[in-house]
């Protein structure tokens, strides 16, 4: 566990922080829980704890956090409990609402099990105590009030007690009627003294009336008296009234018993549900202020705080700086330089209430990627050490913390002192100073030191695993800039510093006097490279964010770039559509154009049928045309590498698939597509999009025909049923027509002959073909059909 002492958390104000996570809890227990809370013993509780805020952030951001203000603390009611004494309806009634409240927040974090599963598991842990808040619900209504049917004793009780409450209004009613004609009443109504009906007598005629006086009014003009005829109906009312309450002490001893008995699952039902409401506090905590997990460093000098911003400023509502405390590799102390009120205190300051927080699991004011490793002790000393009572000067207070750390503290603590050993001669304190650093460095501890002595800042320059660090001066604005840089020293720059506080000028010209005349060329030559390193840095920023805008506009023109390729693929799309739209129109011509040529044995009517044929050729091959015009390179396709050898996986664009090449032969090759062989241009060859599976292509063959000017120069239908391979023969047929081809060759084989007679007897019916035959032996021979589709050349129709 990382261990604070008091005095450290006094400089460090850690109970401004405390204060406000303090404030984000919605219940008492919630409170005590984190006023007991203390750091972490190890890295896995404080991850846990850093995880179960960061869950209740979530929830709360989404709306989904739970309700918890009714959660209050039991103690005094088991006080009272203990002591035997009795427990009052109002107090049972919060006892219950506090069960209903557990048992609301076990129901509400079980169903997040998924966005929070930490706080489910605590959850879980939850004790049952649904019997408990139900037998107070049944007695105790909701305005605290025990109901009449809690018992049927004091439900028959009550219901005597209203019945001799009405009996008594009549009758009293009908005592001040009778005697209003004789003048003895004060007015015409009754009243109630010492929970008795009474009448109210004018004082001079109190004899007139019999019966007990219970009191006069404040003039002595009015006497309160109850009549004989009402005295047993009072005392027999005051009878039910004292047994009512008799019955109510015995119905709240029972709940009381009941409570005493579930008292310990009561008590920690509070204590987890308190202590989720810490985490939930957290995680309001952390969204109010835009905190950021930090990783734990694996060795102590792993400290690297990005954009760290001081808390106890950020809690003043104070412009805060934020500022990298980024330790250089292999170096574990800081010695932190620069003017006074520049910001050196309010570093150290950072560094330790960051510490502090880390420590408690919570997130931190910082950038994304910080580290911060999880100190095993952390002493900070920061601000004025005198001590009057124990007869303590300031430095003497100050050696005397610096004895107790260097003999308390273990390897790996965390060490910040502010002005380390100010307050003497300069030479004799930076001697003291750079020992204490050697020592407090040998015995593995890190840190940070603020000082205004030459000689530490010479000692953070030189030696191994100390680094200097300044806070930087606007010394064009006379002002300091709040801002942090590691690596070198500053100056105190106390001349500078008297002017801005306007000391008399003429007293700063005789210090200036004094320091000589090579000490003031210095500081002119000093002001100098100041203004020059203020200009290069300027410079620098300005490169940073040309770079920035360049890297912008570079992101900007990449966008429009995708947009337009988006937009381009989209119009091949849509182009492809209109299309494939326009050859669904087609083919319907052209299957009716087919049927007319198998209908018509009549050579005429089936030359006319050619022509139709041919013309439907023609407006496929105009859309196809259209079809390239439309569909650029845009497309992003990509050509095939030459020489083109068989084997080759490719894409043909014309026909919008992949295939593989068989033969090369002069400025034709041979693609296999699917089933589909087909001869075309190497310029209609691109590089496939993806790698050819072994799964088989399929599709329409006219469809793909249809769209291109492609031959297919034989169909193989070997292995196909008789009715498979006549349907795939016409729908080839149809297309070698559409395409203009001349022939076919139809691979068929021997077999059982079945197949070869069935495709010859088709063939011999179909009136627009012009003969078929055997192909010679060295083709394939009768395995093979050879169909000649016309001998002669067929005029185009006009």
């Amino acid at each position: 566990m990382t261990q604070f002492d008091a005095k450290t958390t006094r400089g460090l104000y850690t109970e401004q922080i405390m204060d406000v996570w303090r404030a984000h809890c919605a219940s008492e227990p919630g409170q005590l829980h984190l006023n007991s809370l203390l750091p972490c013993e190890t890295e896995g509780e404080r991850l846990i704890r850093a995880h179960r805020m960061a869950e209740a952030r979530a929830l709360y951001v989404a709306g989904n956090a739970p309700s918890l203000g009714a959660l209050v603390s039991v103690e005094q009611i088991g006080s009272a409990l203990r002591a035997g004494k009795l427990v009052a309806a109002e107090e049972l009634l919060t006892v219950a609402t506090v069960c209903q409240s557990i048992q609301a927040l076990h129901k509400h974090l079980t169903e997040k099990n998924e966005d929070a599963p930490l706080l489910a598991a605590e959850a879980n842990r939850l004790p049952d105590l649904s019997y408990l808040a139900d037998t107070i619900g049944h007695a105790i209504d909701p305005a605290g009030q025990i109901f009449d049917d809690a018992t049927p004793n004091l439900k028959a009780l009550r219901r005597s007690e209203r019945s001799l409450h009405k009996q008594l209004r009549r009758r009293t009613e009908q005592l001040v009627h009778g005697v209003e004609s004789n003048e003895s009443l004060q007015d015409d109504y009754y009243t109630l003294r010492n929970d008795r009906y009474v009448l109210p007598v004018r004082a001079e005629a109190r004899s007139q009336v019999r019966g007990i006086i219970h009191g006069r009014s404040g003039t002595g003009q009015t006497v309160y008296i109850e009549p004989e005829e009402l005295i047993e109906p009072n005392n027999q009312l005051n009878l039910v009234r004292v047994q009512i309450a008799q019955e109510e002490t015995a119905i709240l001893r029972e709940l009381a018993h009941v409570v005493d008995d579930q008292f310990e699952s009561l008590t920690l039902g509070i204590q987890i549900a308190g202590e989720m409401d810490c985490w939930f506090a957290g995680g309001r905590f952390a969204e109010a202020w835009n905190l950021v997990p930090a990783a734990t460093g694996t060795h102590p000098g792993d400290i690297h705080l990005k954009e760290a911003q001081n808390p106890i400023l950020m809690l003043q509502k104070k412009p805060v700086v934020a500022n990298d405390i980024d330790y250089p590799e292999d170096h574990s102390w800081l010695v932190i330089s620069g003017v006074n009120a520049g910001g050196k205190s309010v570093t150290l300051n950072t560094i330790g209430t960051m510490a502090w927080m880390h420590a408690f699991g919570l997130p931190l004011p910082v950038g994304e990627g910080s580290i911060l490793p999880l100190f095993p002790m952390v002493s900070a000393i920061i601000g004025d050490q005198q001590n009057i009572h124990q007869d303590l000067s300031t430095f003497t207070g100050h050696i005397e913390r610096i004895r107790t750390l260097c003999e308390d503290l273990v390897s790996g603590s965390l060490v910040l002192i502010d002005e380390i050993m100010d307050g003497t001669d300069p030479d004799q304190g930076a001697a003291l100073a750079q020992a204490v650093i050697e020592t407090l460095k040998e015995k593995g501890l890190v840190g940070a030191v603020t000082t205004h002595f030459p000689q530490l800042k010479v000692f953070g320059q030189t030696q191994v695993g100390i680094a200097n660090a300044r806070v930087v001066f606007d010394t064009g604005e006379n002002r300091p800039t709040y801002g942090l840089e590691i690596g070198n020293p500053a100056d105190s720059e106390p001349f500078l510093i008297a002017r801005n506080a306007n000391l008399d000028p003429t007293i700063i010209d005789r210090a200036l006097d004094i320091m000589g005349p090579d000490w003031k060329a210095a500081e002119q030559l000093k002001i100098k490279l100041a203004a020059r390193e203020k200009s290069l840095v300027a410079r620098e920023r300005e490169m940073e964010a040309s770079e920035t805008k360049i890297e912008e506009l570079r992101r900007e023109i990449q966008e429009q770039k995708d947009l337009l390729n988006s937009q381009a693929h989209s119009f091949v799309r849509q182009a492809a559509s209109r299309t494939l739209q326009r050859l669904d129109s087609a083919f319907d011509d052209v299957r009716t154009v087919v049927r007319e040529l198998q209908s018509q044995p009549d050579s005429s009517k089936a030359e006319t049928a050619r022509k139709k044929l041919i013309a439907v050729r023609a407006d496929v091959e105009k859309i196809v045309t259209n079809q390239k015009e439309e569909t650029s390179e845009e497309a992003g396709l990509v050509r095939m590498p030459t020489p083109l050898q068989s084997g080759m996986h490719v894409h043909v664009k014309t026909l919008g698939r992949d295939g593989t090449i068989e033969s090369i032969q002069d400025d034709q090759v041979q693609v296999l597509v699917g089933s589909l062989r087909l001869k075309t241009s190497p310029d209609d060859l691109y590089r496939p999009a993806s790698t050819p599976t072994a799964a088989k292509q399929t599709g329409s063959v006219g469809a793909d025909l249809a769209g291109s000017p492609l031959r297919q120069t034989e169909i193989d239908l070997r292995g196909h049923s008789v009715e498979e391979a006549l349907e795939s023969l016409s729908r080839c047929m149809d297309q070698c027509l559409l395409a203009g081809q001349k022939e076919l060759l139809v691979i068929h084989g021997h077999g059982t002959n079945r197949l070869k007679k069935a495709i010859r007897d088709h063939l011999s019916k179909t009136t627009y073909i012009d003969s078929f035959a055997a192909e010679d032996e060295k083709n394939g021979g009768d395995g093979v059909t050879h169909i000649w589709f016309e001998r002669t050349t067929v005029a185009e129709p006009e």
